[in-house]
């Protein structure tokens, strides 16, 4: 399944009122929502904070938009460059052709969807050459190579187009050249398909691991496989106040806006949730969509080991005759190098 939009954006109104400038008054989410679990996890990533499990049968593809600055000096332009642009002979038409000519290749790339890596050439320009003896050669002027940023990218138009001459409040050289310089902006989308992401948004911080999950209704190794749909799963912890459960909440009723600093939900039916009430809708909903479940993972020993270290030793569970109600993480098997464990958490699945 593939994600067009990786993660939750959010968008803040700020009061224009300096005393109210830093207090958060409205906080709308838009995007394409995640199927999320928010969960109390502790143990998958070896006590990592600010780690979420990303489900490896989804594909995240991010596109961000950047500019990469084209600068060009004409005079100092190669004579065979120059020569090719100004097929009138004049200067004011080869740059005019220069430009057209950077245009056209650019919204070739955008319609073959090119992608370019770090330290690709994106544009360049080869020149038949002929030599005084009848031979020929190629002059090659590369123009732009991707160096700025270590993520892939496709260009797709051309923008900022500025045409400079630098000329001095002084009296010239009548035969002195002037400075004409030519400015463009080339318009890509940074493309990344990578699974290692960093979500930042109200509500969430967390970096994403791909990391193959399984999900069992009790801790012994003969329990069935639940089948559970997600797209990544977020630890409590990683959770700044709460937020992401509010923003499940109202993608699962319509929708809504939180009103943080006055602690209510108003949502698109015009309907009131106040947050402040221990009988609020909202926690209502939150207790009746969480359900337990056991999550098995793999762990290096080295990290298992850690884990022995640090956890209360009455919730671990080395073999079934160890296994009590304080039980909540239990040792399924031990590999050559690494263990598989199962952890009983508490789930919510919404989309966030």
């Amino acid at each position: 399944m593939a994600i067009e939009l990786t993660s939750v954006e959010s968008m803040v109104t700020l009061s224009t009122k300096e005393e109210e400038r830093k207090n958060l008054i409205e906080v709308g989410q838009y995007g394409l929502p995640l199927k999320a679990l928010l969960t109390n996890f502790s143990c998958i990533f070896g006590l990592q904070s600010g780690v979420a499990a990303l489900n490896p049968r989804t594909t995240i593809r991010g596109c961000l938009q950047k500019r990469l600055p084209v600068s060009i000096n004409w005079h100092r332009l190669p004579y065979m460059v120059r020569r090719h642009f100004m097929e009138d002979g004049t200067v004011e038409q080869g740059k005019d052709n220069l430009l057209a000519w950077i245009e056209e290749a650019v919204a070739d790339m955008s319609t073959e969807d090119k992608v370019f890596t770090y330290g690709d050439t994106i544009l360049s320009l080869s020149i038949p050459v002929t030599r005084d003896d009848g031979t020929t050669y190629t002059f090659k002027w590369d123009v732009l190579k991707h160096t700025l940023m270590n993520q892939p990218i496709i260009p797709r138009q051309v923008g900022g187009v500025k045409r400079k001459k630098v000329e001095e409040e002084v009296e010239r050289d009548p035969g002195e050249l002037t400075m004409d310089i030519i400015k463009v902006q080339i318009v890509c989308d940074l493309d990344v398909t990578s699974q290692w992401w960093k979500f930042r948004g109200d509500g969430i911080k967390a970096t994403t691991c791909p990391i193959q999950l399984s999900f069992y209704e009790g801790w012994h190794p003969m329990n069935v496989e639940v089948d559970v749909d997600y797209d990544v799963m977020f630890g409590i912890e990683s959770l700044k106040g709460g937020l992401a459960y509010l923003i499940a909440f109202c993608n699962a009723n319509g929708g809504g806006t939180i009103h943080q600093d006055d602690g209510y939900l108003l949502m698109n039916d015009g309907t009131k949730v106040d947050l402040l009430a221990s009988d609020s809708p909202a926690h209502q909903w939150i207790k009746d969509n969480t359900h337990e479940l056991w999550v098995e993972f793999p762990m290096i020993n080295a990290e298992f080991r850690s884990v022995l270290l640090k956890r209360d030793a009455k919730s671990i569970a080395l073999d079934e005759s160890e296994v009590t109600a304080d039980t909540d993480l239990f040792l399924v098997s031990i590999e050559e190098d690494h263990v598989v464990l199962r952890e009983r958490i508490s789930i919510l699945a919404a989309a966030v």
